[in-house]
């Protein structure tokens, strides 16, 4: 992963750091003083109905309501028109501690800074349809405005067009889940997984999500629907080297990023996914294809990494000065080869033409002073071939990247 992502990565855990801490202190100081002058929730009292095994809700408006360890929905459903539907309920700051969703549709509901902690889902799952999870107010003067949190849950579940704004996903795994048509603008996802899920049309500008698990995830927009932008940050895969199933859904993961930043013309990031997928595709390649990746890494990282490039170049100069010192280079006046009696100025002398040389030999300048002999001659050859290729490898790699 290049310095520029290391930043990203750290600075995107900096901004978690400080949007829990400013969650925290919205809640405890500046809503219970909003809600009391604006009258929010008093007719609210926080009641559920028990229907046997599952709990349905009574009220219209929920305020500070903590809902601890109780199963909503209902387990008669065949398909989701069967779901036990929820519709046009207002949670304001509430949790949703260890509770189960089974069954269950949330449409035009609104969540304003909720947490679901340690909540899961049973048998089809949950969906939410058209809810909004955050109101995007830059500077926070209303209660109406705070993004929700999900941490430490386990969900199948399908977000269908709401507006998740800023939301922070912490330690969730998705399974057998969708997104479609969301606002995913500046959300924060750190730690979570998915297992056969899938993204449509969504939003995704400045979104971090930072070491995640993508195992069968796919994009499916229609008409490249899917917005990024230079901000939106996808930090390393998380994924065990050793689960074939885990390693090929990270290749397919980053060929799908590196097209996705391609297709909304962020090609700076594009050339970093496709560096990814080209360095994590190598651990499934075997025989001469995984040594011609290799190689394609070590000289240029995939077209990606200009320095690298350099490096070998600088490598080379000194492995074949140090060849011409063993096998011998004829001066105008004196034969220059290894010789271990000779004194400390004189060795260092000699080395130094040596690499005089390779350096001259390698830029193609060729001064004429110095000339092979024996064995020299075959490394001088192969060394002018490979910079010939090494310098074009170089510049253009250089080239392409100051270009973007």
């Amino acid at each position: 992963m290049s310095v520029v992502f290391d930043n990203r990565e750290k600075n995107a855990r900096e901004e978690l750091a400080c949007r829990k801490n400013d969650y925290e202190t919205f809640k405890e100081l500046r809503f219970k003083e909003a809600s009391s002058s604006m009258k929010i929730g008093e007719d609210a009292s926080g009641s559920i109905l028990n229907t046997g095994d599952y709990c349905v809700f009574a009220e219209n408006e929920y305020n500070f309501t903590t809902f601890n360890a109780i199963c909503f929905g209902n387990d008669d459903a065949e398909d989701e028109w069967e779901f036990y539907k929820v519709e046009n309920i207002k949670f304001y700051f509430c949790m949703f501690d260890n509770c189960s969703f089974s069954n269950i549709k949330f449409v035009n509901c609104v969540f304003i800074g909720c947490t679901f902690s340690q909540c899961f889902t049973l048998n089809y799952g949950m969906i939410f349809e058209q809810c909004n999870f955050s109101k995007n107010d830059a500077d926070r003067n209303s209660v109406d405005d705070m993004f929700s949190y999900f941490r430490f849950c386990e969900l199948t579940v399908k977000f269908i067009k709401c507006d998740m704004t800023q939301n922070i996903f912490s330690k969730t795994n998705f399974y057998f889940s969708s997104l479609s048509e969301n606002k995913l603008y500046d959300i924060i996802m750190v730690d979570c997984g998915f297992d056969i899920c899938t993204l449509k049309d969504c939003d995704l500008r400045n979104a971090r999500i930072i070491n995640t698990k993508f195992i069968r995830f796919s994009f499916e927009d229609e008409e490249k629907g899917t917005k990024v932008n230079s901000g939106t940050f996808f930090g390393e895969i998380n994924f065990n080297k050793k689960d074939a199933r885990e390693l090929a859904s990270a290749v397919d993961m980053y060929f799908a990023l590196k097209d996705l930043f391609m297709d909304n013309k962020i090609s700076d990031l594009y050339g970093e996914y496709f560096y990814l997928y080209k360095k994590t595709e190598m651990k499934t390649l075997k025989g001469l294809s995984k040594i011609m990746s290799g190689v394609s890494f070590i000289i240029c990282g995939y077209g990606e990494r200009p320095f690298h490039s350099l490096i070998v170049s600088l490598a080379m100069v000194f492995a074949c000065g140090n060849l011409y010192y063993l096998f011998g280079l004829k001066t105008q006046t004196d034969i220059i080869v290894y010789n271990a009696s000779n004194q400390l100025n004189v060795l260092l002398d000699d080395i130094y033409q040596c690499y005089h040389f390779s350096l001259v030999t390698f830029s193609t300048v060729g001064y004429g002073n110095v000339i092979p002999v024996g064995a020299s001659i075959v490394v001088n050859e192969v060394e002018m071939i490979c910079a010939i290729i090494l310098v074009g490898i170089w510049v253009s790699t250089l080239v392409r990247k100051m270009v973007r």
